[in-house]
C-alpha cells in the first residue's frame, strides 16, 4: 500500500482477485482497478504521481495513475517481482525479484538499463538513496548491499564498423577511443560525442587487437595477416609493419616505458620488438599452443602470456627465462592482465571463468564465476579495486578483486562481447561486441562513502556467519584491528541499529 507523493491518492496490491486498486485518499472511494495476470506483489507511484508501477508475477507494468490506462509492460526478470522503487528524480525504476537480481530500468522508455547481481537468494526489497546515488538491496540471505547508480545510465553506443569489433583500448589522456575489427579496419573514436574521428586501414584481414603507447603518441595492431602495425596516433599514418610471426597475432602490448612493443602469435612464440625502430629483440618460446594475450608489468620487468595450452606464464624481459607457470584454468585462456599494482594476475577463459592470482606465488585468490559463456576478456579498473570482465554472452561484469563479489552487470550489446577496458581516468568502460558496436559505459568508481557502507555490511555479514550475539558482534567490531576507523565506526553504526530494531 502506498499513498501518491500529493497524498491524494492510495494504491493498494493485494486482496481478492488479481488487482491493484487506487482509491481516493480522501474519501475513500475506489477509482480503478487494475488487472493482472498474477497476484500483485507490489505498487509504487512516480515522483510526479502521474504514473503508478505495478508488479504480477515477473512482469512489471506502468499505469496511468488518473485513467487506469495500462502504458508499458517490462519483461527481463525471470521470477517474481518482489519489490520496486522509484529514483527520486523519476527517471528510473529499480526492481527486486526472486530471481536474485535488481534491474534498473528507464521510466521514460522501460528500457532495461542495468542488470545487478550479488545476492546469493531472492531480494525482498529495494530503495534508491534521496540523491539518487546509491541503491540498497535487501535479500533472504540475511544481507543488505549498496551499489552505486551511475553505472547504469544507457550506455553510448558507436557505430560504424562492418563485421565485429574484437578489441578497445583508450588514449592514456581518456579523450579517445580505437577499436579493432574483423572489417580489417581500426577507428578512433571521441570518447565525449561517440564521434568517429580517424578510419586507419592497411591490414588485409582481421584486426584482433589494438593497444595505446604510454605516451599517447601511436597505436600498436595484430591481425590475423600475421603482422603488427604501428600509426601515428594523431594522425592515422602507418609508421612501420613489424613482420616475423608465421600465423596470426592475437595480442599486442607496448611496455610501460613505451620502447618496446610485445606480440603473442597463434605459431605460439611471443616476440619483442623495439618500437622504434621496428627491429626484433627476443623471441619467446614456452608455450605448447596458440599464445591469445601478452601484457607487461607496471615495471616492464615481467611479461605475461596467456595460452591455449591453459596456462599463464610470466617472463623475466630482461633474460627471456620463464618466472613461473600458471595452472588451474580447464580450457584456453584468451587474456591476461596485470593490476596496477603489479602484484596481480587476472585471465579469461573458454572455461566460462575468470580467475585472480597471486602474481609472485602463482596462488589462486579468485575463481570469479557468473558468464554463462566463454570469458574473453579482463581489465583492471585505474585503482585496480575493480575488475571488469567481458563474455561470449553478451554482458560485461564488474566485480571486486578484495572480495571477489560481482557489483554490477551490464546488458546492452545484441551479442557477444570480444573486449572490455577501463579509461585511465577511471570515468568510462568500453565494450565491444560481434554486433559490430563499440558501448561506453559510466564506469565512475564507487564514492568513498558507499565503499565504507560495503565495507561496513561486509564485516557484519563476516559476524553474522560466526551466529555471534548482537552484543558480542558490537564488541568483536570495537576491538577489530583489520578496518579502518572510519570503516568501524559505520559498521558499529549498523550493528547498532540491528540491535534496536532486534529488542523492540
Amino acid at each position: 500500500m502506498v499513498f501518491s507523493p500529493d497524498g491524494r491518492l492510495l494504491a493498494w496490491a493485494g486482496g481478492e482477485g488479481r488487482m491493484a486498486r487506487i482509491w481516493d485518499a480522501t474519501t475513500f472511494r475506489e477509482l480503478r482497478r487494475l488487472p493482472h495476470d498474477n497476484y500483485v506483489q507490489a505498487v509504487a507511484f512516480s515522483h510526479d504521481g502521474q504514473r503508478l508501477a505495478t508488479t504480477s508475477g515477473p512482469s512489471i507494468r506502468f499505469w496511468d495513475s488518473a485513467s487506469g490506462t495500462e502504458l508499458s509492460v517490462l519483461e527481463g526478470h525471470t521470477g517474481e517481482v518482489t519489490h520496486i522503487a522509484f529514483s527520486p528524480d523519476g527517471s528510473r525504476l529499480a526492481s527486486g525479484a526472486v530471481d536474485r537480481t535488481v534491474r534498473i530500468w528507464s521510466a521514460d522508455t522501460g528500457k532495461e538499463l542495468c542488470v545487478i547481481r550479488g545476492h546469493k537468494t531472492g531480494i525482498n526489497a529495494v530503495a534508491f538513496s534521496p540523491d539518487g546515488r546509491v541503491i540498497a538491496s535487501a535479500s533472504d540471505d540475511g544481507t543488505v548491499k549498496l551499489w552505486e547508480v551511475a553505472r547504469s545510465h544507457e550506455p553510448r553506443t558507436c557505430a560504424g564498423h562492418a563485421a565485429k569489433v574484437d578489441s578497445v583500448a583508450f588514449s592514456p589522456d581518456s579523450r579517445r577511443l580505437a577499436s579493432a575489427s574483423d572489417d580489417h579496419t581500426i577507428k578512433l573514436w571521441d570518447v565525449r560525442s561517440g564521434q568517429e574521428l580517424a578510419l586507419l586501414q592497411g591490414h588485409t584481414h582481421d584486426v584482433n587487437l589494438v593497444a595505446f603507447s604510454p605516451d599517447g603518441t601511436r597505436l600498436a595492431s595484430a591481425s590475423n595477416d600475421t603482422t603488427v602495425k604501428l600509426w601515428d596516433a594523431a594522425s592515422g599514418r602507418e609508421l612501420t609493419t613489424l613482420a616475423g610471426h608465421t600465423k596470426p597475432v592475437a595480442g599486442v602490448s607496448f611496455s610501460p616505458n613505451g620502447r618496446l612493443v610485445a606480440s603473442a602469435s597463434r605459431d605460439h612464440t611471443i616476440k619483442i620488438w623495439d618500437a622504434a625502430s621496428g627491429a626484433l629483440r627476443q623471441t619467446l618460446k614456452g608455450h605448447a599452443d596458440v599464445v591469445q594475450s601478452v601484457a607487461f608489468s607496471p615495471d616492464g620487468r615481467r611479461l605475461a602470456s596467456a595460452s591455449d595450452d591453459r596456462t599463464l606464464k610470466v617472463w623475466d624481459t630482461s633474460t627471456s627465462q620463464v618466472l613461473r607457470t600458471f595452472v588451474g584454468h580447464e580450457h584456453w585462456v584468451y587474456c591476461v592482465a596485470f593490476s596496477p599494482d603489479g602484484r596481480r594476475l587476472a585471465s579469461a577463459s573458454h572455461d566460462h571463468t575468470v580467475r585472480l592470482w597471486d602474481a609472485a606465488s602463482g596462488r589462486v585468490i579468485h575463481t570469479l564465476v557468473g558468464h554463462n559463456e566463454i570469458a574473453y576478456c579482463v581489465a583492471f579498473s585505474p585503482d585496480g579495486r575493480e575488475l571488469a570482465t567481458a563474455g561470449l554472452d553478451g554482458t560485461a561484469k564488474l566485480w571486486d578483486t578484495e572480495s571477489g563479489q560481482q557489483l554490477c552487470t551490464l546488458e546492452g550489446h545484441g551479442a557477444g562481447l570480444r573486449s572490455v577496458a577501463f579509461s585511465p581516468d577511471g570515468h568510462w568502460v568500453a565494450t565491444a561486441s560481434d554486433d559490430h558496436t563499440v558501448k561506453l559505459w559510466d564506469g565512475r568508481p564507487l564514492t568513498a562513502d558507499v565503499r565504507m557502507d560495503r565495507e561496513a555490511l561486509s564485516l557484519l555479514d563476516f559476524l553474522s556467519a560466526k551466529r555471534l550475539s548482537p552484543a558480542d558482534r558490537i564488541e568483536h567490531i570495537r576491538v577489530n584491528s583489520t578496518v579502518s576507523e572510519p570503516v568501524r565506526q559505520r559498521a558499529l553504526e549498523f550493528a547498532n541499529q540491528s540491535q534496536e530494531r532486534q529488542s523492540r
